[in-house]
C-alpha cells in the first residue's frame, strides 16, 4: 500500500461522483488508481463491458430467511436502517444467502471462484436529505475462497469480503452440501443443503411464477461504506457514510438463463460475523411452495464500477408478468399511490376501489347546477409553498392525463397562482385587526420533489433561515419606530455571528463527512440569544405607544427567538423528539414571553391550521351538540415547530398557492385521467367493509378484502363516467369538474336510487340502500397486493381486527394507534356577495388567514372561482370561505347516534353560523361600504332563481358540518405521533398503508402528508417514484 490517505480520498470522491456522461470515465480513473495504490492487476485497457467492471457467469443456490427486523438491523452499519418492503410484514425482513459459483471475465483476465454472499434487500440511507435514499442491498458479509476477487471487492467496493473455505458436496447430484469456514476459524460459519424436487427441473424465469417475487429481492443497487476500502473496521465506525453503490445485474431473463425451484435447509452457527443471524437451523421451502423460497439461478451477470448513491439506478428487466395490487381509498394519498404503481404499465396491474362517485376525499368538491354550477367544497383548500411532493404528484398526473405531456404541463401551468396577500386577524387591546404576514416571496418556479434536496444538515440550515427572519422583524420593527431602533444594532450583531457559526457549521459539514449538528457552536449563544429576546420584550412591553402590526411583528420575533433558544439549548437531531410536549407549553418552558390569559396569533395560527383544539368535554353529549366552543390546544410541539418553520422559511416561490379552479377540478380531475389512461381501473361505489387475515407472524396475510357495491355500473365496475358533461364556460374542456349528485343513467335501476335519495357518501343511512350487494377480492385472484388508503376515521367501519379497536382479538399496535390518535369534525361556509371585497373589507388585501373568531377563524377570498361559475348578470363580486373545527376526540360513528344524525348537526350548524354572523360579520367586513346591520348584509347575499330574504338566504349559501367519518380531520396530540404506522408497517404481509394518518416526516393532517404517504407506500412496493421530498428535521 502507497499512500492510504490518498486512497480515502478516493474513496470519498467516489462517493460523490457526480452523474451525466463523463460518470463512468471518472470512476474507471479513481478505481483504477485504487488499483495501483493497492498493488492489484490492472491494464491500460481498463474497465470496458458497457459501464460495467467486469462481466461473467453466475451459478448460484439462493435461500432466504425471513427474521426479526430487530435482529436484522444488527447487520448495518452506522448511517442505513431498513426500508419499507412489501414482501413480509414490517416487524420482519428478509435476508438472502447466495451459495455460488461464479467465473468473471475482467479487463485483467478472468476470476473464478466459490462465494457465499449474504444480503439485505431494501436498505435505505437513513440522512433525510439523502437525494436518492434507496433501497438498496447491503451486503455485511461475502466469503471468496480466491485472493483476487475478495481484494478487488474490498479495495475497489468497499464490500464487506473475507477469504474463507467453501467445500462443496454432491455438486451435480439432486442434493448439493455447502460448508463455509472463515480464513483462520476452526469451525464453519454456516453451511447449507440444497436438494432437488422430484421432477421440477431448471425452467426459464417466465415459467415460475413466485420469482417474479423474489427477485424484487437482488434487483436493487448495493451499498456498502466508502472507508471500508481503507479502513477493515469501518462496519464498527459509529460515523455514518459515505456510501458508494454498484449495481450487480442478474440477468435472469436471457436465453439460457435458469431457474430450478429447491428446498434448503440452512444451519447458521455461532462464528458468523457480524451477529445479526441468529444462530439455529432454518428449513426454507422451495420457491414452489413460498414466494421468498429457495431456488437455484443460472444466468449471465455483470457488475458495475462504485458510484455515488445519489445517482444510484438499478435497470430492472421488464416483468415476465404484472403484479395485481387494489388500492383501497379515492383521496389525495391513494390517488398519488394508483398513480405511481400505474406508470409503471409494464409492472402493475392496478385497481382502485372508492366510495360514491367522486374522487378526492377530504379535498372532494362538486358543481351544483341547481346553483349557477357554483362550485361547493368540503372547506377552504389551497397548496403551501412547501408542498413539493403534492405539486409533483399533481404535476405528474397531468403530463400523464392528456394527449401528450406537452398539454398537460400546459394546463397544469394554469392551474395554480401565488396567493400574494396572507395574513392573521390579530385581536389586541380588545380590538380586531388585519396584520399581513412578512413575506419572502420571490419570482421562483412552484414547489417540486427536488426543490429542496441540497443534502444533509438541513435543520441548521432551517435554523440559520430563522435568524434571517428574525432580522427581516428587527429591521421592520426599527424602521417603524424610531423608539425602537436604539439597541436593535447590538441585537442583530448577536444573531448575525449566529448566522455565520451556523453557515460555517454547515460548509464544514459538507466538505468533512464526520461533522453534523449543533456540537460545533459555543453553548454560551443560547444566552446570548436568550439575553436578546428578554431585552427586547422588555422595551416592547414598556412602551404603551406601539401600533398593533408592530406588537404582531415582536410576537413573531420573541416567538422565533423562542424556537431558537430552545433548539440551542437543548438540541435535538430531529423535531420530532419535541413530541410529547404541547407547542405552548414547550415555548413558555423556553421563555416565551406570552403573558397568562394572551393567546398569541402568530402561535395559534399553527393550531388553527391543524384544527388542534381542546378535547371534547365527556359531560356533553357528542350525539345531540355540535360543541363549537373551542381553542386552540394539544399540538405536539415538533409537528408545529416544523409547521412553523416551513410554513415561515420553507417555501419556494411564495407562501401559499390558490387553485384555478375548484380544489377537486384542479388536482383530482387529472388524477382520474392520468389513471385512466394509465390503464388502471378506478370502481367508484365501493365502500370497503372488511380485511380476511390468515395466519400468524411471519406468515400473517392478507387473503381477502370485503366491499359493498353500493351500485352496479351498466358498463360495468370501472366504466363509470364521474366527471361533468357540459362544457361550462370559462373552464378548460380537457378538465371538467365533477358533479353534486351522480349519472343516474349509468347505473342499473338509476331511477330507484334518485327516487329513493340514496346518498352515495351518508354513512349514516347506507341500510337504506337495500340494493347494495357484496363483493370480494381474493388474494391470488383479484389482487397480489392491497393498500389502505381509508382514512383513519372511517377505519372502525371495517370489519377486522386490525381496524377495530373493541374487537376481543383487536391488533393491539392498531389499537393503540386508532384509539390513541385524536380526531375532529370540520364546519364550513362559502358566501356569495353582491360586493366587491373593496366595499366590503377595509385596508389591506385580504386573501388568506386565520385566527378570526372561533369556531370559524381561518378565512380565504375565492373571488377568481365566480369567474369559473355561470351566475347570471350581475352575480357575485366577492367569494368568502371560513372554516374551522369542533373539539378532539373520537366523534360519533354510524349508529352510535341514529340514521338522522347528519341532518341534526348540520341544523345546528346553521343556526351557529346564523348567530356566529350576527356576532361578527362587523368586525370582519368592516369596510366604508359594508351592511350596518345583520339584515343588511343577508340582503347583500347572492341568491339566483328564488325569492327569499332574511335567515333564508345565508340557508342558500353552502353551508357544511361535515360529520361524514372518512372526512375526520386527523390530529397532532402530544404523545401521539409516535402511535402512527408507517406504509409498510401494518402488520400484515401484501397489505401497505397510505394516508395522512400515516407515519411521514410532517405527521400532520394535510395534502403534503397525504401525498408523501401515498408515494412512499407506492415506492414500498416498486421503488418509484425515486424522490420523495422531505424537510430534514
Amino acid at each position: 500500500m502507497k499512500d492510504l490517505s490518498r486512497a480515502r480520498e478516493i474513496a470519498i470522491a467516489l462517493s460523490r461522483n457526480p452523474g451525466g456522461a463523463g460518470a463512468h470515465a471518472r470512476a474507471a480513473a479513481l478505481t483504477g488508481e485504487l488499483a495501483s495504490l493497492f498493488n492489484h492487476p490492472a491494464g491500460s485497457a481498463g474497465p470496458k463491458a458497457a459501464g460495467y467492471e467486469a462481466k461473467g457467469d453466475l451459478d448460484a443456490r439462493v435461500a432466504v430467511l425471513v427474521l426479526p427486523a430487530a435482529t436484522v438491523r444488527r447487520l448495518l452499519p452506522a448511517g442505513l436502517e431498513l426500508a419499507p418492503q412489501p414482501v413480509v410484514p414490517a416487524e420482519y425482513h428478509p435476508v438472502y444467502l447466495f451459495f455460488s459459483h461464479e467465473i468473471f471475465r475482467a479487463w485483467f483476465g478472468t476470476m473464478d471462484y466459490e462465494e457465499l454472499l449474504i444480503g439485505v434487500p431494501w436498505v435505505q440511507i437513513k440522512d433525510p436529505k439523502a437525494a436518492y435514499p434507496g433501497p438498496f442491498v447491503y451486503m455485511p458479509r461475502l466469503y471468496l475462497n480466491e485472493a483476487v476477487p475478495m481484494e478487488l471487492g474490498v479495495h475497489m467496493y468497499g464490500w464487506e469480503k473475507q477469504m474463507g473455505t467453501i467445500n462443496v458436496v454432491g455438486d451435480g447430484s439432486p442434493t448439493v452440501q455447502f460448508t463455509v469456514t472463515p480464513k483462520g476459524a476452526g469451525a464453519p460459519a454456516v453451511t447449507g443443503e440444497f436438494t432437488e424436487l422430484p421432477g421440477v427441473g431448471p425452467q426459464s424465469s417466465a415459467d415460475v411464477r413466485n420469482f417474479l417475487i423474489v427477485r424484487q429481492l437482488f434487483e436493487q443497487p448495493t451499498i456498502s461504506q466508502a472507508l471500508h476500502i481503507v479502513d477493515p473496521n469501518a462496519f464498527n465506525s459509529p460515523i455514518p457514510g459515505p456510501f458508494l453503490a454498484a449495481n450487480n445485474i442478474l440477468e435472469a431473463d436471457q436465453p439460457g438463463a435458469t431457474i430450478q425451484p429447491l428446498a434448503a435447509t440452512i444451519t447458521i452457527h455461532g462464528g458468523l460475523t457480524p451477529p445479526g443471524i441468529p444462530p439455529g437451523t432454518y428449513r426454507v421451502p422451495s420457491l414452489v411452495d413460498a414466494e421468498l423460497g429457495a431456488f437455484r439461478i443460472r444466468c449471465p451477470q455483470a457488475i458495475s464500477l462504485p458510484g455515488s448513491c445519489a445517482h444510484a439506478d438499478y435497470p430492472r428487466p421488464p416483468a415476465t408478468r404484472k403484479l395485481k395490487v387494489a388500492v383501497l381509498g379515492g383521496g389525495p394519498s391513494a390517488c398519488a399511490t394508483a398513480l405511481y404503481l400505474a406508470r409503471q404499465t409494464d409492472r402493475y396491474e392496478v385497481s382502485l376501489y372508492t366510495t360514491g362517485y367522486r374522487l378526492g376525499g377530504k379535498c372532494q368538491s362538486w358543481r351544483n347546477p341547481a346553483k349557477a354550477w357554483r362550485v361547493e367544497e368540503h372547506g377552504l383548500h389551497a397548496f403551501l409553498g412547501f408542498y413539493h411532493n403534492a405539486f409533483t404528484a399533481v404535476q405528474d398526473a397531468y403530463h400523464d392525463g392528456f394527449a401528450t405531456p406537452e398539454i398537460g404541463e400546459a394546463l397544469y401551468q394554469h392551474a395554480f397562482y401565488p396567493e400574494k396577500y396572507n395574513g392573521l386577524m390579530v385581536r389586541h387591546n380588545g380590538e380586531w385587526s388585519y396584520c399581513p404576514l412578512p413575506s419572502l416571496s420571490a419570482a421562483a418556479p412552484m414547489p417540486s420533489s427536488t426543490a429542496s434536496a441540497t443534502g444533509g444538515h438541513a435543520l441548521l440550515m432551517a435554523v440559520e433561515a430563522l435568524a434571517r427572519r428574525v432580522l427581516d422583524h428587527f429591521k421592520a420593527m426599527a424602521d417603524a419606530h424610531p423608539g425602537l431602533a436604539d439597541g436593535m444594532d447590538a441585537h442583530a450583531s448577536v444573531l448575525q455571528r449566529l448566522r455565520s457559526a451556523i453557515v460555517g457549521l454547515v460548509v464544514d459539514a459538507a466538505e468533512d463527512v464526520y461533522k453534523t449538528g449543533f456540537g460545533g457552536i459555543d453553548g454560551c449563544f443560547a444566552g446570548e440569544v436568550e439575553k436578546v429576546r428578554d431585552s427586547l420584550a422588555a422595551r416592547v412591553q414598556a412602551d404603551t405607544s406601539l401600533s398593533t402590526y408592530l406588537w404582531f411583528l415582536w410576537t413573531g420575533a420573541d416567538t422565533m427567538l423562542t424556537i431558537f433558544f430552545g433548539l440551542l439549548k437543548n438540541p435535538v437531531s430531529s423535531l420530532s423528539e419535541l413530541d410529547g410536549w404541547d407547542f405552548r407549553a414547550w415555548l413558555k418552558a423556553n421563555g416565551l414571553h406570552e403573558p397568562a390569559g394572551e393567546s398569541w396569533e402568530v402561535i395559534d395560527q399553527v393550531y388553527e391550521t391543524l384544527f388542534s383544539h381542546q378535547n371534547a368535554d365527556p359531560s356533553k353529549d357528542a350525539c345531540k351538540l355540535l360543541d363549537t366552543d373551542v381553542r386552540p390546544a394539544n399540538l405536539a410541539a415538533g409537528v408545529a415547530t416544523r409547521w412553523f418553520l416551513l410554513e415561515s422559511l420553507g417555501y419556494r416561490g411564495a407562501p401559499a398557492y390558490r387553485f384555478e379552479y375548484s380544489c377537486a377540478q384542479t388536482m383530482m380531475t387529472p388524477y382520474y385521467l392520468a389513471l385512466k389512461r394509465l390503464g388502471a381501473q378506478v370502481n367508484f361505489f365501493h365502500t370497503v367493509t372488511g380485511l380476511e387475515l390468515a395466519g400468524a407472524g411471519e406468515h400473517r396475510r392478507l387473503v381477502g378484502v370485503q366491499l359493498q357495491r353500493q351500485a352496479e355500473v351498466k358498463g360495468g365496475p370501472g366504466n363509470y363516467q364521474p366527471l361533468v358533461v357540459p362544457d361550462l364556460a370559462n373552464n378548460p374542456p380537457e378538465l371538467h369538474d365533477w358533479p353534486l349528485d351522480p349519472d343516474w343513467s349509468q347505473l342499473v335501476d338509476g331511477d330507484w336510487y334518485r327516487d329513493h335519495h340514496i346518498d352515495f357518501f351518508d354513512s349514516w343511512r347506507a341500510g337504506e340502500n337495500t340494493k347494495a350487494q357484496p363483493v370480494r377480492l381474493e388474494h391470488g385472484q383479484d389482487f397480489d397486493l392491497c393498500v389502505l388508503g381509508v382514512p383513519l376515521g372511517a377505519l372502525p367501519l371495517i370489519e377486522s381486527p386490525l381496524t377495530q379497536p373493541s374487537r376481543p382479538d383487536a391488533d393491539p399496535v392498531w389499537k393503540r394507534m386508532i384509539d390513541g390518535i385524536a380526531l375532529t369534525q370540520t364546519m364550513s361556509f362559502q358566501l356569495w356577495l353582491k360586493p366587491n371585497a373593496g366595499a366590503l373589507i377595509a385596508g389591506a388585501q385580504r386573501g388568506l388567514l386565520t385566527c378570526f373568531a372561533q369556531p370559524e377563524p381561518s378565512y380565504g377570498d375565492f373571488t377568481p372561482l365566480v369567474a369559473h361559475e355561470e351566475w347570471q348578470p350581475p352575480g357575485p363580486h366577492l367569494l368568502s370561505y371560513f372554516t374551522g373545527a369542533s373539539v378532539a376526540g373520537k366523534p360519533p360513528l354510524p349508529s352510535d347516534c341514529g340514521p338522522d344524525y347528519p341532518q341534526r348537526i348540520q341544523a345546528q350548524w346553521v343556526a351557529k353560523v346564523t348567530q356566529w354572523l350576527g356576532e361578527n360579520y362587523a368586525k370582519f367586513y368592516d369596510g366604508g361600504a359594508a351592511p350596518r346591520t345583520f339584515a343588511g348584509f343577508l340582503d347583500d347575499l347572492v341568491v339566483e332563481g328564488e325569492s327569499i330574504t332574511g335567515p333564508a338566504r345565508l340557508e342558500w349559501q353552502h353551508l357544511i358540518a361535515d360529520v361524514e367519518p372518512s372526512n375526520l380531520y386527523v390530529l397532532s396530540q402530544p404523545g401521539s405521533t409516535a402511535l402512527r404506522l408507517g406504509q409498510a408497517e401494518s402488520g400484515v404481509k401484501g397489505l401497505l398503508l397510505c394516508g395522512d394518518w400515516t407515519r411521514t416526516d410532517l405527521n400532520c393532517g394535510c395534502v403534503e402528508a397525504a401525498t408523501t404517504s401515498g408515494m412512499l407506500a407506492a415506492r414500498a412496493i416498486s421503488n418509484e417514484p425515486r424522490a420523495v421530498w422531505r424537510p430534514g428535521f
